[in-house]
């Protein structure tokens, strides 16, 4: 059981009693948030002058004060449920249908952290393009280099949880 939105979207929060004995408490009460589907984060990315760039998103976040946070160019949740929203998720179709001519240089199902999520899994996604003018990104996307990345990634709040996790499974790209 657990508490839900009105029409069952977005997630539950459970309440669930655990019992462990090799913990240093062997049993304890906690909530946690549950999902159903598998969520994605997909970053696009392509060569631009030689060096390889990510379409990243600029969002505000729930608990960043002021600022936005950096965040894959596709963040949603149950994403094969919500095709209805290609065209109002930006590039959602392409992580649905990449192009023939797109690459794939990641992709990986991974279980997010269990001390607050229930069963929680995102795809995480990185296409490349073959040509990055071909790409029209409204107001809150630019292209960042992952250098860049890898710079904001180390202050406070400034990429996102799904696309540090990304970045993690690109360290072959320096």
């Amino acid at each position: 059981s657990g508490i839900h939105h009105a029409f069952k979207n977005y997630f539950i929060v459970a309440g669930v009693r655990v019992e462990a004995a090799e913990r240093e408490v062997s049993c304890w009460s906690q909530p946690l948030l549950k999902h159903e589907g598998l969520g994605l984060a997909g970053f696009l990315c392509a060569d631009i002058g030689g060096i390889l760039h990510f379409l990243v998103q600029a969002k505000p976040e729930p608990g960043i004060v002021g600022s936005v946070e950096l965040g894959p160019t596709v963040p949603i949740f149950d994403y094969h449920a919500r095709a209805d929203l290609v065209g109002k998720v930006p590039f959602l179709e392409y992580f649905l249908e990449p192009p023939g001519e797109a690459q794939v240089l990641h992709s990986s199902i991974q279980s997010e952290e269990g001390g607050r999520f229930w069963n929680l899994c995102n795809q995480f996604v990185v296409l490349e393009l073959p040509d990055y003018r071909a790409i029209k990104h409204p107001e809150r996307y630019e292209w960042m280099t992952l250098e860049q990345l890898q710079r904001f990634s180390q202050g406070e709040s400034m990429v996102n949880s799904e696309a540090r996790t990304l970045l993690s499974c690109l360290q072959y790209f320096h």
